[in-house]
């Protein structure tokens, strides 16, 4: 196999500009937080947030009499200030008045966490709440910085559609809580 001086420079090109956009991603990440008021977030959950994981929890099966493989648990978890719907991202986080999110990572991020957050928020039978009623009560909650009591589920040990809360303040039935 022949080495082209052209495809030296074309792989040379792309790792630059992979490079760049990654540090331009980076950037992006630490301007949103500090807009979004990450540090009071960041405050909150050095106090409050407790130190369990994933396994430790007191999963539940969500079906006992069938084999479904299905496991919850319930959890008062604080919401984290980046966590915004598309919409939210495009008012607050629009760079430089962007019509296209081809291939913005950022956006791609904040919406599947949004995602799971507010999927999370739905699946918690005692708020009664469709997905709109859902979002609305995640961003009072979020912009409140008030916890928030969600479901998280699972399937065969994997997580089901989102990942684990960042600030997890109660566990129900555990007895454990920290501060809420």
């Amino acid at each position: 196999m022949q080495l082209d001086l052209f495809d030296i420079l074309n792989e040379e090109a792309l790792q630059a500009r992979k490079s760049l956009e990654a540090t331009i991603l980076q950037e992006r990440i630490a301007e949103s937080r500090q807009a979004l008021g990450w540090d009071e977030y960041e405050k909150l959950k050095s106090e409050l947030a407790l130190q369990i994981e994933i396994n430790n929890l007191p999963w539940v099966q969500s079906h006992p009499n069938m084999r479904t493989g299905y496991e919850h648990v319930d959890v008062q978890v604080i919401i984290p200030p980046d966590v915004l719907s598309p919409m939210e991202y495009h008012l607050r986080l629009n760079p430089k008045g962007k019509l296209s999110y081809r291939d913005d990572n950022l956006r791609v991020a904040s919406r599947d966490l949004w995602s799971s957050y507010n999927f999370a928020v739905w699946r918690y039978e005692p708020h009664q709440v469709d997905w709109c009623g859902a979002m609305k009560l995640l961003t009072r909650h979020r912009d409140a910085g008030d916890p928030i009591w969600v479901r998280i589920s699972r399937i065969g040990g994997r997580l089901l559609y989102g990942a684990l809360p960042d600030c997890i303040v109660k566990i129900e039935g555990g007895g454990i809580t920290n501060g809420y």
